[in-house]
């Protein structure tokens, strides 16, 4: 049976990197990402708000 480490698997131009950073990396991305997405809908939220009220108003 012949083992491949991933390392080998890399293309050249490529950092490697331990797996507990990759892990790390891999929670701050997510972090990131739904903190993202939070404030995208926070912005949705309160465009739909202002555009209830100019209707409102009308």
């Amino acid at each position: 049976m012949h083992l491949v480490s991933p390392y080998q698997m890399s293309p050249p131009c490529c950092t490697h990197v331990s797996i507990d950073d990759y892990n790390e990396l891999c929670q701050l991305y997510e972090a990131a990402h739904l903190k993202l997405a939070e404030a995208r809908l926070s912005d949705e939220h309160i465009s739909y708000i202002c555009y209830s009220n100019t209707l409102k108003r009308k």
